[in-house]
């Protein structure tokens, strides 16, 4: 079973970003967290919501992923082109 919290360098190795990049956007309140004490982690299922949220040709409602996209790890996401 996958986690439901993730640590920022899992959600930045997931997102193809840098680990700073995603502690910028967790500051900036860009990414949604969980903050435990001083530990902070990502929710993976609002993770996914936030890149379907934030990408054109979003999946469909039965799920399919859009022309162009795969699935990492359980998240989806686009390839470029």
């Amino acid at each position: 079973m996958e986690p439901l919290l993730i640590r920022a360098e899992e959600a930045a190795k997931l997102l193809g970003l840098g680990r700073s990049k995603v502690f910028q956007m967790i500051a900036v309140g860009e990414l949604p967290v969980v903050r435990m004490g001083r530990s902070v982690r990502v929710p993976r299922a609002e993770l996914v919501r936030w890149i379907e949220s934030r990408t054109a040709g979003r999946a469909d409602e039965a799920g399919a992923l859009p022309s162009g996209a795969k699935e990492v790890a359980g998240v989806q996401t686009r390839q470029a082109r």
